[in-house]
Order: C-alpha cells, then sequence, then structure tokens
C-alpha cells in the first residue's frame, strides 16, 4: 500500500504521482484509492474510498543480448554462437510444404504421399535462419530465472528482425508461429508476464508434438533449469530429427549442478549436443559456439 501527506492549501484540484519500484511480473489490478483529509491539529478528519479500478500487466525482467543475423551469432560481452551457413544449393536437405514458384521437378514424391500434402524438396541455399524457441515450465524455484532468460534470448532475437517462433505448454498449450519484428515481441512478452509454472505433462513431448509439424530447417533454443533425463530425452530426439538444438540450463550461482545434472551434461557433450550453464547476473561469462 502507498501512502503520501499533500498539502492542498488554497488549491481545488491537487494530482499526485508515485512509482512503484519492484512489482512482481504479470497482471495486477488496482481496485480503489483512500483518501483521507484533516486540519493540522487533528480536531476534524474526514476520509473515503473511492474505486477506480484499473489492471496493469507487468512484463518479465530481461538482459540486454546483442544477436548479429549478419554474422549468424548471439552476443553479450563474450557470449556468441556462430552458424556457419554452407553454400551447396544442389543437395536436398528436408523438404517443405509446396509454394508457388516451386519447380515441379522440386516435388519429393514419398513425403507428399505420406502427408497428404504437395511436398517439395529444400536445398541448402533456400535455408533462412530460423529459430523456434521453448520454456520449460516445470515447476522450479528458479522459474523466474528460466522467463527471464527466456525473455531476454526472445527479446535480442526480434529486435533484429530475425524470425523466430515460440512455444509455451502447461497447463494450455501456447505457439506463436514463426514471425519477427514488434509485434511479435509484444505478444510473446504479454505471454510471459503471465506464464505460471504449471506443466503436466513432459517437454519432451511438446518438443516432439512441434517438431513432427515442422519441415523447414530451425535452430531450436531450449530454456529449462534442470538438465534432467527428459531434457536428455528431447536431445536425443531433436539429433535424430537432424535438428539443430541449443539447451541453455539457468542456474543461481556456479557449482549447482547435481550428480545426475552432471552425468546428463558429459553424456550430451559426447554426443556434440551444445548445452550451456547459465548462472544469474553472470551472462556475460557465457560463450558458445556452433557451426554445421
Amino acid at each position: 500500500m502507498n501512502k503520501a501527506i499533500l498539502f492542498p492549501g488554497l488549491k481545488r484540484n491537487i494530482s499526485f504521482q508515485y512509482v512503484i519500484d519492484t512489482i512482481p511480473r504479470g497482471e495486477h489490478t488496482f481496485s480503489s484509492v483512500r483518501i483521507k483529509t484533516g486540519d493540522l491539529f487533528g480536531m476534524m478528519e474526514k476520509e473515503v474510498t473511492l474505486s477506480v479500478p484499473d489492471t496493469y500487466l507487468v512484463y518479465p525482467q530481461y538482459v540486454d543480448i546483442t544477436y548479429r543475423q549478419l554474422e549468424n551469432h548471439f552476443e553479450q560481452g563474450a557470449l556468441s554462437a556462430n552458424l556457419n551457413l554452407a553454400k551447396n544449393s544442389t543437395v536436398s536437405v528436408g523438404v517443405r510444404e509446396y509454394k508457388p514458384g516451386d519447380r515441379f521437378s522440386w516435388i519429393d514424391w514419398k513425403a507428399t504421399a505420406r502427408t497428404n500434402n504437395i511436398m517439395t524438396k529444400e536445398f541448402e541455399q533456400q535455408r533462412s535462419h530460423n529459430i523456434m524457441i521453448f520454456m520449460d515450465r516445470t515447476e522450479s524455484p528458479l522459474f523466474e530465472s528460466v522467463v527471464t532468460f527466456t525473455a531476454s534470448i526472445v527479446r535480442a532475437v526480434l529486435k533484429q528482425n530475425s524470425p523466430a517462433s515460440f512455444v509455451s505448454v502447461g497447463k494450455e498449450r501456447t505457439f506463436f508461429p514463426l514471425d519477427n519484428g514488434d509485434s511479435q515481441l509484444q505478444q510473446i512478452f504479454c505471454h510471459l508476464a503471465k506464464v505460471q509454472a504449471d506443466s503436466v505433462f513432459p517437454l519432451s513431448r511438446s518438443v516432439e508434438m512441434e517438431l513432427k509439424k515442422v519441415y523447414e530447417p530451425v535452430t531450436i533454443l531450449l530454456v529449462t533449469s534442470d538438465l534432467s533425463p527428459d531434457i536428455q530425452k528431447t536431445a536425443d530426439y531433436a539429433a535424430i530429427q537432424n535438428r539443430k538444438l541449443l539447451v541453455f540450463v539457468v542456474k543461481e550461482k556456479p557449482n549447482q549442478l547435481s550428480h545426475r545434472e552432471l552425468s546428463i551434461l558429459e553424456t550430451l557433450q559426447k554426443r556434440k549436443i551444445f548445452v550451456n550453464v547459465v548462472y544469474e547476473n553472470r551472462y556475460t561469462n557465457v560463450v558458445f559456439e556452433v557451426s554445421k
């Protein structure tokens, strides 16, 4: 509750502004204003409560991470990710849905029969640097840190007008299809402002379901606070599907990985799957490189 003492003097109208320094993310409702007036000696007092309903949406916190699409890397201080794109346009690297202008010779008849949609081959040079971001909504004491880092990654990518989709699955499924720009950023931030740690089934299931719908090349960014066997299962599935996967594990401070997490980390690193442990307030110490 915010309080202030005002001295109106002879003024018939006065205005007052105040700032709430710390307020958690989310949707907040202010219902009323209580006004109490009286004289300096306390001999006369009057109080009234006015109904002034209003709603405010507080976005999540974020840190500034610079993303440079031209050089294909993320960067915040020492944070970087290099994505080297091959130039070979004669090798088919995947399939996607038919688009006007595609050549007849590009049609992949097996994929067309399997999906009942006209599917065309995709060549390396046609690839765009698309990103799909998953946020782990498993209940965790570090969930707010997961939201903050997710918001930071989303903002970094979209502020450079790079295309990104976003998947968040808890009691409800929220999906923002591939898009870029401020409109996409605002929609995702509105979701992150109210999102809760209420996942009802494993994240690996969500990733598998979403990737089955995606035919074009995509780089997957996954943010979690627990390097669990389910995350390992997710990484294994992404590898089978030949998808590039970057896993960010958010921790409060160094040396907080459990023995189980260290074992999974070692296993994933041996399989050349990128995993990066990110510490609160120390994002500038993170370094990673990815190349095709």
